[in-house]
């Protein structure tokens, strides 16, 4: 069996997780999901972030997780590689902690069949279906999906979802966006996919319910009151909008570098190829050569 860590980035300033880890703890089917998943992991890590909640931290411990406090001078996602690539394993899994919660409670008999999958691939696309996708909301649909697009035609994988929320990724694929020249910064989740393609890494998908969206189970109380439809207006803010889309620039410049970069190489290969090519050729004139020469 392969040897599998699970690292997740922990940062949740108000508390509220700790109403979900409650939940996942007094759920049966949730709770024997996540006992089940964790007899399979070797290591499971939260990096914490410093400004977080220590009631989050301390709830999160008590599931199991090493709980560790990251630097703040790094990207989260980005911190998340390293410290990945210090352990002893051989895969990773790297949910979102809030999307694994609602994974948990929302779909356990799925998330039950992740230890099945892991090993036959260096890449495992977590790819919402259909439904989980449109579960989001237009600020989070109209920019991921055409980058979703571009980097499933860059890898020449149908239906390659970087953005779902959790991704599982063998040592060799985590060690490629490591290496990567992206900026250290929300590229990340364009880069997840596009470097380990660089690097000849093999790629599946796997097509799940679970990862839809969870950000309205921070919110519970709030949508409770106001309203969902209510809530979701005020959550689509002018600023939601421009992040995102900033974001979406950031994805689409990784892409082209990415495009760019296959060329060169491509290029580069056949210059030597052709080079290699000449010198027999060469050979042979001169042989021509020295025999009319006899």
């Amino acid at each position: 069996m392969a040897n599998v860590a699970l690292l997740m980035p922990l940062y949740d300033p108000r508390g509220v997780l700790v109403e979900e880890v409650e939940r996942v703890r007094n759920d049966p089917a949730a709770s024997g999901a996540w006992r089940a998943l964790r007899a399979q992991l070797g290591q499971a890590v939260a990096l914490a972030e410093p400004g977080g909640s220590p009631a989050t931290r301390e709830a999160f411990a008590a599931l199991g997780v090493d709980v560790r406090l990251r630097s703040p001078r790094s990207h989260f996602m980005w911190a998340l590689v390293e410290a990945a690539l210090e352990l002893d394993a051989e895969y990773f899994f790297l949910p979102d902690s809030d999307r694994l919660l609602h994974w948990l409670l929302a779909y356990p008999d799925e998330l039950a069949e992740l230890p099945a999958r892991w090993g036959c691939h260096d890449v495992l696309s977590l790819s919402r279906s259909e439904r989980a996708f449109a579960s989001h909301p237009p600020t989070q649909r109209l920019t991921e999906g055409p980058a979703m697009a571009l980097i499933a035609r860059a890898i020449d994988l149908v239906g390659a979802d970087p953005f779902s929320g959790a991704y599982l990724m063998s040592r060799r694929a985590l060690t490629a966006l490591a290496a990567s020249e992206a900026p250290r910064d929300e590229c990340i989740y364009a880069e997840a996919f596009l470097a380990p393609a660089r690097a000849g890494c093999s790629f599946g998908r796997w097509v799940v319910e679970g990862l839809e969206w969870e950000t309205p189970d921070h919110f519970r109380a709030e949508i409770a009151a106001r309203g969902r439809e209510v809530w979701l207006a005020d959550f689509q803010s002018p600023a939601q909008w421009e992040m995102r889309a900033r974001m979406l620039a950031g994805w689409i410049d990784r892409i082209i570098a990415h495009e760019n970069e296959v060329l060169r190489s491509r290029d580069a290969y056949s210059r030597r190829g052709a080079g290699a090519s000449a010198a027999p050729r060469a050979l042979r004139a001169d042989a021509r050569r020295g025999r009319r020469g006899l």
